[in-house]
């Protein structure tokens, strides 16, 4: 099984991902290789930096897309990793039905947050007027609620409050994916 976190920019997906890794056992960061620059205080733990052109168009990556200048991926390698853990990340809708047809069993959780409050959020954290405008035209379109529930359906997603703290949204993830974790 593969725990996939969306939500629009800023709603706290990175956040709840680490949490559940640093306080919950068995959880395993599936981190994307991406070509975008790294932001103000941004460390290793979040992404695997690269130039792009480490990241060809082959079947070693996965769920390669494109946001604006950046290149996104995943190795295909890091998902099938056989240690007994669960690999948890971030990607939106069309990701998990690819990783579906691949043969993966995806549990996806989408935090649901306001586009303002997600503004306020992206501002709180240093992103820029106008990447935050890029941002929030691209989450429209791939990561908003809306498309996500045309893309996956309700038996497929759990909606939660993104306003919700950390630790509430954690035991809720937890619970739900050691109930329909395949022993």
């Amino acid at each position: 099984m593969i725990v996939n976190i969306m939500g629009r920019s800023g709603s706290g997906k990175t956040t709840l991902i680490r949490y559940l890794v640093a306080n919950y056992p068995g959880y395993r960061i599936i981190k994307s290789y991406t070509s975008r620059p790294r932001r103000l205080g941004e460390g290793d733990d979040a992404y695997n930096f690269v130039d792009s052109s480490a990241l060809p168009d082959s079947p070693e990556f996965a769920l390669r897309r494109v946001r604006g200048s950046a290149v996104y991926a995943l190795k295909v390698s890091d998902l099938r990793a056989d240690d007994g853990s669960i690999p948890i990340f971030a990607f939106p809708a069309k990701g998990a039905v690819f990783l579906k047809s691949l043969g993966f069993s995806v549990q996806c959780f989408y935090l649901e947050l306001s586009e303002s409050e997600s503004v306020a959020r992206m501002e709180g954290r240093g992103d820029t007027g106008s990447g935050i405008l890029q941002r929030m035209g691209q989450d429209s379109m791939e990561s908003s609620l809306e498309a996500t529930c045309i893309i996956l359906s309700s038996q497929e997603l759990m909606v939660l409050d993104a306003r919700s703290s950390v630790e509430e949204l954690a035991r809720v993830v937890n619970a739900s994916v050691k109930k329909f974790k395949p022993s």
